[in-house]
């Protein structure tokens, strides 16, 4: 009953994103291991395995990539789908989902000038050909998609923030969803900025790999321990933006993040909503555990009174005997 609740398609997409971010840190570990097992160097791309297992682990990052875009994309398009003010407009779908098609093409021409061996002009020389060129092409075209996405988290947000402002005319249905509503973008945000950062970090560091430290083994050592680390917060993401599973890893590790950017929002929205009023999901869950804790505390308070006034009530049977 509890799983019925979990969209197939964002479960799928999820699953799909989480395994694929394993399967990088899985070959970056087995390329590693070759080369240390053949004593050859880390970049020594003439030996076939290396080769293989270097492009299969490339192949899964680049798809692991495309699939946490479309997922957040849409995750947002089915929280707000069936609201007329808040829905995202068509336009913007078919040009954001535009950019993600075209970052993806990119993928496709890098892996075409390695297999194919493409001559591509370049300013830096690189041990593979059109990587250079292919990799900040579609850093470019990244740093685009994760500041649309950033911007359309904050203003989601904002916007629903500002619709969770007490209003007579809302009914007490209608009030429930956008404080649902809010609960989820406000989760959405949190872990959408998780997965981006970890998604540029390597990006970032690939850029200043290639034109300033240069390319050899230590740099691309760090390279893969940078990769697998941005897969594993990339993993932790997406699992926790599943409501049913996630939700409990979500509290225990960026509840603070949750209610400090709902603060943040809230203060720049100059909106004066009370933690009563819009009641997150997050929030409840842990009065409603606070609530519990207590009661169990009251019970076992009024199970150890009673305990000690049936003592006393003995005590005072056997004094009363005793003195008879």
């Amino acid at each position: 009953k509890t799983r019925s609740k979990v969209n197939p398609l964002f479960f799928k997409l999820s699953m799909a994103c989480v395994t694929v971010a394993w399967l990088v840190v899985l070959f970056d570990m087995i390329h590693v291991a070759v080369v240390i097992h053949h004593q050859e160097l880390l970049l020594n791309l003439a030996h076939p395995i290396v080769f293989v297992i270097f492009n299969i682990a490339d192949g899964c990052w680049f798809v692991e990539t495309i699939l946490l875009y479309v997922l957040f994309l849409s995750r947002v398009h089915h929280t707000f789908k069936g609201v007329e003010n808040l829905r995202l407009k068509r336009p913007f779908l078919v040009f954001l989902s535009s950019l993600i098609v075209v970052d993806s093409l990119t993928y496709v021409l890098y892996f075409l000038f390695v297999f194919l061996a493409v001559e591509v002009p370049s300013a830096v020389a690189s041990v593979v050909n059109g990587a250079v060129v292919m990799i900040v092409a579609s850093l470019i075209l990244d740093i685009g998609i994760n500041v649309i996405l950033l911007v359309l988290f904050f203003a989601k947000l904002k916007q629903v923030l500002l619709c969770s402002v007490p209003n007579q005319k809302a009914s007490a249905g209608e009030s429930a969803q956008i404080h649902k509503m809010l609960s989820i973008m406000t989760r959405i945000t949190v872990l959408g900025i998780t997965a981006i950062i970890s998604t540029q970090m390597l990006y970032i560091y690939a850029v200043l790999m290639f034109y300033v430290f240069g390319e050899h083994d230590l740099t691309y050592s760090l390279t893969y321990s940078i990769r697998g680390l941005g897969m594993c917060f990339d993993a932790l993401a997406v699992f926790c933006s599943l409501t049913v599973f996630g939700s409990g890893l979500y509290t225990r590790i960026f509840k603070s993040c949750h209610f400090c950017l709902f603060e943040c929002i809230r203060k720049t929205s100059k909106v004066d909503v009370a933690a009563g009023d819009w009641e997150m999901e997050i929030g409840a869950g842990v009065a409603s555990k606070t609530r519990s804790n207590r009661d169990s505390a009251q019970t076992q308070s009024q199970i150890e009174s009673s305990a000690a006034q049936s003592v006393n009530t003995v005590q005072s049977a056997e004094t009363a005997e005793t003195v008879v």
